[in-house]
């Protein structure tokens, strides 16, 4: 049974397709300049992202439908995207999907993986709009992308109280649980006062 991905991983990951998108566009912009073949990259790398995510899952069904859904999409986008921005929403959201149901068991941890794909992209255009480089945003993009591994699996209800229990193995769930603690606690002493 396959290993989940490091986080070594998503780095190693992180580095090659900066490398190889920033090579791409510099030529598209250089040869080609057509926000068609800008779509084809952000389609092509989008593709070698889920890909890389659907062969490092242990989940084995859906793999079809998962290709057909995301190329129905992205040849639906090209088509009617009013924006290459609209366009890479779209993919950016293909790539959430089936990190949410190719890794995660539970609504939460999904929202988790939703927050980080949106911090991740406002950190690579932040990056984007400081430097003015390709590479970095995109090397900071994705190299928060690689975070996803820290999100856990699942997050179970316990029956007393709704309260979220935890295993004390995994680090982020540990976190999580340390800080539900601490606003517990909080709003305890609120009410005292």
């Amino acid at each position: 049974m396959k290993s989940k991905p490091t986080f070594f991983e998503g780095m190693t990951v992180a580095l090659i397709a900066s490398i190889v998108i920033t090579v791409c566009a510099f030529v598209i912009s250089h040869v080609f300049f057509s926000t068609g073949f800008l779509q084809i990259l952000i389609a092509c790398a989008s593709a070698a992202y889920i890909g890389y995510l659907m062969i490092r899952s242990r989940e084995r069904l859906g793999r079809l439908t998962v290709f057909a859904t995301w190329s129905v999409v992205s040849v639906t986008a090209m088509i009617f995207a009013p924006s290459l921005a609209v366009f890479l929403v779209l993919q950016l959201s293909m790539i959430w999907v089936v990190r949410s149901l190719y890794y995660y068991n539970s609504l939460l941890t999904a929202l988790a993986d939703l927050g980080l794909m949106g911090l991740s992209t406002f950190v690579g255009l932040w990056v984007w709009l400081s430097t003015g480089s390709l590479l970095l945003s995109l090397w900071c993009f994705f190299l928060m992308q690689a975070l996803f591994v820290f999100i856990p699996k699942h997050l179970k209800q316990s029956g007393s109280g709704g309260s979220v229990t935890h295993a004390p193995s995994d680090h982020f769930e540990h976190a999580y649980l340390a800080a539900e603690n601490a606003v517990r606690q909080l709003s305890l002493v609120q009410s005292k006062h």
